[in-house]
């Protein structure tokens, strides 16, 4: 499983970046992103049309919920990673 940013999501809806990689995730079933960011890929909507098109993605992306635990961990993980 891939855990997608709001940053990742926007790029695949413009086509850039990992575009294709996110789309062969989607094909796969095997791509998430979290609370956070759906909230700020709703809430960034400019128009009807892009809030349509960012509903539709998100129906094919679940959502991951981020408690505490959930944020410890991630925050051990990126470090980790750095």
């Amino acid at each position: 499983m891939t855990i997608a940013d709001t940053d990742v999501l926007i790029d695949y809806l413009a086509g850039k970046g990992e575009a294709d990689a996110v789309e062969q995730l989607l094909r796969r079933g095997a791509i998430r992103t979290t609370v956070i960011s759906r909230f700020e890929l709703l809430s960034g909507a400019k128009n009807p049309k892009q809030l349509a098109r960012l509903i539709r993605l998100l129906g094919a992306v679940p959502s991951l919920a981020l408690d505490d635990a959930a944020a410890d961990a991630a925050s051990d993980i990126r470090r980790s990673l750095e």
